[in-house]
């Protein structure tokens, strides 16, 4: 009766190392998930910033939102929106790297929210990680 109850025990213990070897590698997941969207989410804010004014054929003109017509603040300071592009923006490049990081920050932990709110299946499917990246 003993090695029946030792099983059952030993059972219960796989079980928890599996969950928490599921619970480990998900949350590996979100993360990779969080830093691939916050670097294409900066990337193409720097390259709206870059290039925004010359697709509107506007003079240079941004009408105070960054040249891109979205009223985006991030957008609307070139310091942020350049980065360290080859010193593109105001200010030094330490500068410049300090607001992308304050940006990047903030991408992240709406993006991590966004994918915590979804259903660990939806958001970690072997066919949908995809379509995470396209509803953000």
């Amino acid at each position: 009766f003993e090695e029946g109850e030792g099983r059952q025990r030993q059972r219960r213990l796989n079980n928890e190392a599996r969950k928490n070897r599921r619970a480990q590698h998900n949350q590996a997941v979100v993360d990779d998930l969080c830093e691939i969207v916050a670097d294409l989410a900066l990337a193409e804010k720097r390259l709206l910033h870059l290039t925004g004014p010359f697709e509107e054929g506007s003079d240079g003109g941004d009408g105070g939102d960054g040249g891109n017509g979205d009223g985006d603040a991030f957008a609307a300071d070139p310091a942020a929106a350049a980065g360290d592009i080859g010193g593109g923006g105001r200010g030094t490049t330490a500068t410049n790297s300090a607001v992308a990081d304050r940006h990047r920050d903030a991408v992240l932990s709406t993006v991590r929210q966004f994918l915590s709110d979804l259903p660990a299946r939806y958001a970690l499917g072997v066919e949908t990680p995809s379509a995470v990246l396209v509803h953000m």
